[in-house]
């Protein structure tokens, strides 16, 4: 009996530590980072795919996170005449070259421009 309570005292101990180190923390913690900054923040994959926004974007922007997933930045939220400028940046962002700084306009959903 006493090695079965030993065991799952273990197991509790080995969980509870994996929740609060490692990539379980981080995949936690993510989310909750990101929704309390103020500054917009897109998170792309290597296609220029969304798969991260924060609550700040969502208002700015005025679609919600569902509507922006998984879709190119480039398709709907950049005015047609910064679509290739941005396209270059993320190139050289992909190629390692960075930190860079780069201001572009963003549609909303109502049509307006954000800076």
């Amino acid at each position: 009996m006493k090695s079965k309570g030993k065991t799952k005292k273990t197991a509790r101990s080995r969980t509870r530590k994996a929740a609060t180190s490692g990539p379980e923390l981080e995949r936690a913690l993510t989310p909750l980072i990101l929704d309390t900054l103020g500054a917009l923040t897109v998170i792309l994959d290597g296609e220029g795919r969304i798969v991260r926004v924060n609550a700040a974007c969502e208002r700015a922007t005025g679609y919600s996170a569902d509507e922006l997933l998984g879709k190119a930045v480039w398709d709907f939220l950049l005015i047609p005449d910064e679509v290739e400028p941005v396209k270059a940046v993320f190139a050289e962002l992909k190629a390692g070259h960075f930190p860079n700084t780069f201001e572009n306009y963003w549609v909303a959903k109502d049509g307006t421009r954000r800076r």
